[in-house]
């Protein structure tokens, strides 16, 4: 009945109407027993942090509580195998926290609890019946980014025009996930046309970050950063064509992985562009956990994607790559420490540093790497997402008459290539990625073990958090995506005012003895400085990227577990 009046909205109403009824069902799909009293949303609205919220909810029990702040999915799943917990009882407690964190965050764009825990009904007796669980996912909640096609649901990609058009199949992604266990129950928000490091659109609005609610969760996979750092779900998927699983993750204090082209598929999933073949958004994971990353890429291997997508390569994950690596007695790094466009915040310096020096006393190498030649890619990658002239984006607002968001990052007109004109950018690409590799083999005449970089350590934005609409350099991570090279986000610190951080100055730039790099330099200091400096992000956390090359993201995560283990011996000495 809602869907059909829906419907009917779309096609007559305008877009407004549209919207509204969205955000309707969406409140009506909560549960009356999970809504938030007025009381306690009384006392949360003159609060930024809102991570405290579900202990004060009081609907969720203190062993839902426990579960849900479980970061480990992996550990999660044993719990299931072993009947610690059912997945009903899991999946009722994520149900329950991702109720509160949409309420509080405006972090989806479907709930779908019903379906959820009917499934976890399924499974729990199939556990009972058989003594074998359905998968290495059996019963565990995950989380999809509103652009992965699920059965009976919308996939809008931020468009109201595309309301109320339920998919009639599933992605190929999500036919693995089901067939490992996975329980689906949300799909989250994304900014309108997908090209926006910020996320917000017209059918629910503005997604904000549980820490503080002033600042931005990032973009494009905002719903999914902003739902995992609330713990409202275990583990998810979002997709990332110049930064959008990264940016979230960096901004959310999560593990993030962009892996190569071909690792996980993307077939019968929707995408702005669809057809772009010059740079290709990926999907993958974001999780708290580094163990979280590594079971879902074990879950997508055991589903043998590329036997359904034809751009799968049939590449098994390899947990013995994982450890190999991470046992290394020396692995060689290259460290960006920055970009030469924007100067990373002082804290993001500070960490980067400590990290460097507990690696070198763990028997690791370490060199600097330049960042130089990062200015041609992200040029060359402005040109990618913007040669249509804009006629894709048109094409999607046109059947609402929905009215374009500032600062979505879509063609114009005068942007369109020819078809000439593409093929002599997709040479320049080409060429300019052939040098990298060369410069990255050449690497072996400057490590002292003679041996090229392992992995490349770097900053994934410049800054620590972002006030809504103030991100706009996306210089450190665009690279990786033109280069097709894995990049997994790590959580390394957190800011620390009144400790490692407190001497960290306003004026940064000047402290180190030079002009501003350029336009984005300066913004990027005077952010840091409207927020009172390091007072202004004080607990926020601190992330970077390990970047491997193509296929290698075995020896990422074997790096990141390295770094790990050189932080957490330090810790112990």
């Amino acid at each position: 009945m809602e869907e059909n009046e829906s419907a009917t909205a779309r096609q007559g109403g305008s877009w407004e109407e549209v919207a509204r009824a969205r955000r309707e069902r969406l409140a009506a799909a909560i549960p009356p027993e999970w809504v938030l009293s007025s009381d306690l949303l009384g006392r949360l609205d003159t609060c930024t942090d809102v991570r405290h919220a579900p202990a004060e909810a009081g609907f969720l029990s203190p062993r839902e509580l426990a579960l849900t702040d479980i970061d480990d999915a992996a550990r999660l799943c044993r719990m299931l195998a072993e009947r610690e917990c059912s997945a009903v009882e899991l999946v009722m407690a994520f149900c329950k926290r991702a109720a509160i964190a949409h309420q509080l965050l405006n972090c989806c764009l479907d709930l779908f609890f019903d379906e959820a825990l009917k499934r976890a009904r399924v499974l729990d007796d199939e556990l009972e019946r058989t003594g074998r669980p359905v998968g290495v996912l059996h019963g565990l909640p995950i989380s999809l980014k509103d652009q992965f096609n699920v059965v009976g649901h919308d996939t809008t990609l931020g468009y109201v025009g595309r309301d109320s058009q339920p998919a009639d199949h599933n992605s190929t992604l999500v036919e693995g996930l089901l067939a490992q266990g996975a329980v689906l129950y949300v799909k989250t928000s994304l900014p309108q046309s997908i090209m926006k490091p910020e996320t917000v659109n017209h059918l629910i609005g503005r997604t904000t970050h549980p820490a503080d609610r002033r600042l931005s969760p990032g973009g494009s996979s905002g719903g999914e950063g902003a739902l995992l750092a609330f713990h409202g779900s275990p583990l998810g998927v979002g997709t990332d064509i110049g930064g959008s699983i990264r940016i979230p993750s960096a901004l959310c204090g999560l593990y993030g992985l962009r892996p190569t082209h071909g690792r996980v598929p993307y077939f019968r999933a929707e995408n702005t562009m669809d057809g772009q073949e010059s740079v290709h958004s990926v999907c993958g994971p974001m999780g708290r956990s580094l163990e979280s990353i590594e079971l879902f890429m074990r879950a997508n291997s055991l589903a043998q994607p590329w036997l359904h997508d034809p751009k799968v390569v049939p590449l098994p994950w390899d947990d013995a790559k994982v450890g190999a690596t991470a046992k290394a007695e020396q692995l060689v790094f290259g460290v960006i420490w920055t970009d030469g466009e924007a100067t990373p915040h002082p804290p993001i310096t500070r960490a980067l540093r400590e990290t460097v020096a507990k690696l070198r006393a763990a028997g690791h190498e370490v060199i600097d790497w330049d960042a130089s030649s990062h200015r041609e890619a992200f040029e060359l990658g402005c040109k990618f997402w913007t040669m249509d002239g804009g006629k894709d984006f048109e094409e999607n607002v046109r059947a609402s008459g929905e009215p374009r968001i500032d600062g979505v990052y879509v063609g114009r007109p005068e942007d369109e290539l020819s078809v000439y004109q593409l093929m002599q950018l997709n040479r320049r690409r080409y060429e300019w990625a052939g040098r990298y590799l060369a410069r990255w083999n050449a690497s072996a005449q400057r490590t002292a073990c003679g041996r090229p970089i392992d992995v490349i350590l770097s900053p994934v934005l410049a800054l620590v958090g972002a006030p809504h609409e103030s991100l706009h350099h996306v210089g450190y991570t665009i690279p990786w995506n033109l280069l097709d090279f894995p990049a997994l986000t790590v959580p390394i610190a957190t800011v620390e005012p009144h400790g490692r951080d407190a001497a960290a100055p306003l004026d940064y730039i000047a402290a180190e003895g030079r002009a501003p790099h350029g336009e984005s330099d300066v913004a990027n200091q005077a952010l840091w400085q409207a927020r009172g400096g390091v007072e202004g992000f004080g607990g926020l956390p601190v992330v970077v990227q390990v970047v491997g090359r193509r296929f290698e993201e075995e020896r990422v995560v074997g790096a990141a577990r390295a770094i790990q283990r050189a932080l957490l011996s330090a810790v112990e000495e």
